[in-house]
């Protein structure tokens, strides 16, 4: 009975070790109900532009939303869906409006000037508004990163100034819509630039196992465990 119960428990095990999934990090979406109200933001439902659902509405310069703490790890890119005003400019004479990731907030003051020690982690141009605005031509953008920065995680808007409007000119705003980070993926994780080329048939040994690999490396080593046992049950019965 001792021997029926050990190897039925030594085949859960093996079985286990090759149906466990790895574990993943999953693509990470914001729920912006959830966030605090930031600064130079405004998280409301901005229904006089089309919308019926909260957005994060920056106003101006200065603005920055923390999004919660976040491990950057897992994740290799962001996509950031926003509307804006149908004549928005981003694209100025002397500066290029972007929205980036931070670790420490706002990335510009309130007059429009960039901030010198603004920690940013990713950040992606801004092109005008001419299709539509707001709710009705919803805009998508992603930025990609290689971080592992582990903490608060804000979003944040560079503004750029039309000129001719005192005493700062006039900065053209946007409500973001969803914010999605997507785990990160094999392709994504950094490699030498010149590798050697193995030969035909032979495999790297800096290289390390995948997943699959290593569970059979386990399940191999248990079924030796379960032999062994059963041949020391044997042997003290005989």
């Amino acid at each position: 009975m001792k021997k029926f119960i050990v190897f039925a428990m030594a085949c859960m095990l093996v079985f286990s070790l090759f149906i466990m999934p790895a574990s993943a990090a999953g693509d990470l979406e914001i729920d912006i109900d959830s966030l605090t109200q930031g600064n130079g933001v405004v998280i409301h439902v901005f229904s006089a532009a089309g919308y019926t659902e909260n957005v994060i509405q920056f106003s101006g310069p200065a603005g920055s939303q923390d999004l919660g703490a976040i491990d950057l790890s897992k994740y290799g890119s962001v996509t950031i869906e926003y509307g804006s005003d149908g004549g928005a400019i981003f694209e100025g004479d002397s500066a290029q409006a972007y929205l980036a990731i931070t670790e420490n907030g706002p990335v510009q003051d309130g007059s429009g000037a960039a901030l010198s020690d603004a920690k940013i982690i990713g950040k992606v141009d801004l092109e005008d508004q001419s299709n539509g605005g707001w709710a009705t031509a919803n805009t998508e953008v992603t930025i990609p990163f290689n971080s592992n920065y582990n903490g608060n995680v804000y979003v944040a808007l560079f503004a750029v100034t039309k000129a001719g409007v005192a005493p700062n000119g006039n900065f053209d705003a946007l409500a973001i819509t969803k914010i999605t980070f997507h785990e990160k993926t094999g392709s994504e994780t950094p490699t030498d630039p010149t590798p050697s080329s193995p030969e035909p048939g032979s495999t790297d040994p800096t290289e390390p196992p995948k997943t699959g690999d290593v569970n059979t490396i386990i399940a191999i080593a248990a079924a030796g465990i379960v032999l062994t046992v059963l041949f020391q049950i044997k042997r003290i019965k005989i």
